[in-house]
């Protein structure tokens, strides 16, 4: 048969149903459109929209017999020297248009077309491509790691600044170099605890590859202990089957459902696992360190290789297992030991590349005081170097930071972060609290556009009217500037929003992970566990508040903060009129949020979005007064839009604690509830009640600093339809002091 049309791939996005003996029209999914596009052309799609196409979609098993041959045809045989269809991407022109039989006409009514025009050449440069930046030469204990076969198993001690992340970087280069792993996405998983550093390992491996490493680098899972866990249950279960009483739960079942046989898919995803990689080991206790111990098992049971990196000295989360069964920092260490068995090694990294010379020299001294294994601390070693140590007083930062320096004051707790961020507000000191992965949330203008939308895309100049009309002076960033988020996030598209795309990274990411990666600049306040990962050129460590040098926990905690310094490492004196606190009986119960002030008042300190029960924003007015659907979307938006405020929350008698908004009705304002806060804050609360021997009433002077975006799943469809297509809504974000009221 003769070609009687010449075309590019087929990306026609509707499909011919049969349905009740009826032909119609219905949207092609995702899956098909990936399968109508050559290989090369499903990479770049995965690429651009990496939660419309799953990765597993560009492996083998799911490919088509055409998209097989595509890719089988490029890769070479393992052994054979190496290189990369990707490597020149930039220069490389669109696919020439290829003929295919499309009988959408016959032969003889075939239109006319006008002949194919040549492709255009690539251009060439004379001084060929740009070479990567010279990189430091591995010493001989990161190559111990970077050159191992690939079935080793080892335990690298890395402390601060000697190189861990760029050592892991280089060994996944070189474990795809050696060329028998043939689907990086699949075999090879690297797991980490927090997204700050997940988020430093991505940017480390994107940096590599835009250098001109192996671009197989990019397909790598890099991911933490919560979105690994939840990734591979959603392969068994439903959304609504997920256990919903945090992450340690949902990871703890995953376990267990996984020795239990009764996750196949799941299980099936960790069999084709052959290499495990999992950075900060000394922060595993808990759900979290039995999980990974059991893919260690698996993985060394078929002889693939595992490699945990980590410093004992920073084991700084054992805090979370003191009132719960599970393994300590201390205890997984000794049980991986055992799981990597008579065939591992262990390798120490020795060698400081972050600081300079007078800092380095103290770092090195203090991980000596703090022991090989860290759970022995010298206690009074390490206190005698602090007192090595300058002194600063709060009224001091002002001078300090005027000569540009990154600078951080790093405390131990959230609330006495907050209380020096409050004095260095009135003192008219610019400053950011750094509050981590908890401060990184969308703008609530994304649910504010998309309000009761009903399309799933919206066009550039249908979203500039709607600016106009919805969002308007309310916002301080101009359309403009919206824009430029929009399309520097991947959700503005050859002048369209993708609203069904948008609401998928709304719920599965945050701006930070997939915006430009950068550091928090100019001064930043911050706790110390806020910190890790971070570094800067001068660092104010707050003085602790009574004698530690006995307590193994906090001197690691002092010791990750002293390590965050590259050049001056000081001490920041307690100040009393700043730092207030609560009386000792309650202060081992709340840490972090408590606080007596003017006469002794309670105060707790509300810190961020998590302390809002977001399925409570879904729920429809249930009873007289109530506040919900779209008069709660849009009475949020204009009390609170664009200016900080404050509102009141009230106990109900079955302990819950429910945020109050005041609503204006014929001329009356009235409280009314308008959503849950956390189970967490209803904790902090009864705590303070214990403590008082009181009950807790209300509070008064809720900060409310900001709105953000949250997304509902589709499963709420029904409850969220008022939200419109992409079913984005507006949730407060507290943050600050509220007055706790007791009788």
């Amino acid at each position: 048969m003769t070609v009687n049309v010449r075309m590019r791939t087929n990306v026609l996005c509707q499909t011919l149903y049969e349905q009740d003996e009826i032909t119609s029209l219905g949207e092609t999914s995702a899956r098909q459109l990936a399968q109508r596009l050559f290989y090369w052309e499903v990479l770049e799609f995965r690429r651009k929209y990496p939660f419309l196409i799953p990765n597993a979609w560009t492996l083998s098993p799911e490919l088509t017999p055409r998209q097989r041959a595509e890719k089988d045809a490029f890769l070479p045989l393992p052994g054979a020297k190496r290189s990369t269809g990707w490597k020149w991407r930039q220069e490389l022109t669109p696919m020439s248009p290829h003929q295919g039989i499309v009988p959408f006409f016959r032969q003889d009514q075939a239109p006319s077309r006008p002949p194919a025009q040549a492709a255009p050449p690539i251009p060439s440069s004379p001084a060929g491509p740009a070479a990567p930046p010279p990189r430091r030469a591995p010493v001989d204990e990161q190559a111990q790691i970077i050159d191992a076969p690939l079935n080793a198993r080892l335990l690298v001690l890395a402390p601060p600044g000697t190189g861990k992340t760029e050592t892991l970087k280089r060994r996944l280069c070189a474990m795809i170099n050696a060329g028998a792993i043939r689907s990086p996405s699949q075999e090879i998983v690297v797991l980490s605890f927090t997204r700050s550093a997940v988020e430093e390992v991505r940017r480390r491996i994107l940096d590599g590859v835009r250098a001109g490493l192996q671009d197989n680098l990019r397909y790598v899972q890099v991911l933490t202990f919560d979105s690994f866990t939840t990734r591979l249950l959603l392969l068994d279960l439903s959304l609504e089957e997920l256990p919903r009483e945090g992450y340690d739960q949902r990871i703890s079942e995953f376990t267990r459902r996984l020795l239990s046989g009764k996750l196949p898919a799941a299980e099936e995803a960790v069999e084709r696992i052959r290499y495990l990689l999992v950075d900060e080991v000394q922060d595993m206790v808990g759900p979290r360190a039995e999980m990974v111990l059991e893919l260690a098992r698996r993985v060394v049971a078929r002889s693939g290789g595992v490699i945990f990196l980590g410093d004992p000295a920073q084991a700084i989360y054992d805090w979370q297992q003191r009132d719960r069964r599970g393994l300590s920092s201390a205890e997984f260490l000794a049980r991986a030991r055992e799981v990597l068995g008579d065939g591992q090694k262990e390798v120490e990294l020795v060698s400081y590349h972050r600081y300079t010379a007078e800092t380095r020299e103290w770092v090195m001294a203090a991980r000596h005081a703090m022991g090989k294994d860290g759970q022995s601390p010298d206690g009074a070693a390490l206190h005698g170097l602090l007192r090595r140590l300058p002194d600063t007083c709060l009224d001091d930062v002002t001078r300090l930071v005027k000569d540009g320096k990154r600078t951080a004051i790093l405390t131990r707790t959230n609330l006495e972060a907050f209380q020096i961020g409050d004095q260095l507000r009135r003192q008219g000191v610019r400053h950011t609290v750094w509050k981590g992965s908890s401060g990184d949330y969308w703008p609530g203008w994304l649910a504010r556009l998309t309000f009761e939308f009903r399309m799933n895309r919206m066009s550039l100049e249908m979203a500039r009217t709607r600016w106009k009309q919805l969002v308007g002076e309310r916002e301080r960033l101009a359309f403009d500037e919206a824009t430029e988020f929009l399309q520097g996030h991947g959700l503005l598209t050859q002048g369209y929003i993708d609203l069904t795309d948008m609401a998928r990274r709304v719920r599965e990411a945050t701006p930070r992970q997939l915006g430009v990666q950068s550091q928090p600049g100019g001064l930043i306040v911050s706790t110390i566990h806020r910190s890790k990962g971070l570094e800067f050129d001068r660092v104010l460590v707050l003085k602790p508040r009574s004698d530690i040098s006995g307590q193994s926990e906090e001197n690691r905690i002092l010791y990750v903060a002293a390590t965050r310094a590259r050049q001056e490492l000081r001490l920041l004196d307690r100040e009393a009129k700043i730092l207030r606190q609560g009386s000792l009986q309650l202060y081992d119960e709340t840490l972090e949020h408590f606080c007596l002030r003017e006469r002794k008042k309670a105060w707790l300190l509300l810190d961020g979005l998590e302390e809002i029960d977001l399925e409570s924003l879904a729920q429809l007015p249930s009873g007289p007064g109530s506040v919900g659907g779209a008069q709660l979307q849009e009475t949020l938006w204009h009390a609170f839009a664009g200016r900080p405020g404050e509102t009141d929350a009230a106990i109900l008698p079955d302990g819950s604690c429910v945020l109050l908004l005041s609503v204006s009705d014929e001329g009356q304002v009235e409280s009314r509830p308008l959503c849950r806060l956390a189970l967490p804050t209803g904790d902090d609360l009864r705590a303070i009640g214990r403590a008082f021997r009181k009950c807790v009433t209300r509070l008064t002077a809720v900060p409310v600093a900001d709105l953000a975006t949250v997304a509902f799943p589709w499963e709420q469809r029904v409850s969220t339809e008022f939200l419109g297509s992409a079913r984005l809504a507006l949730a407060p974000v507290l943050y600050g002091l509220a007055a706790v009221h007791m009788n």
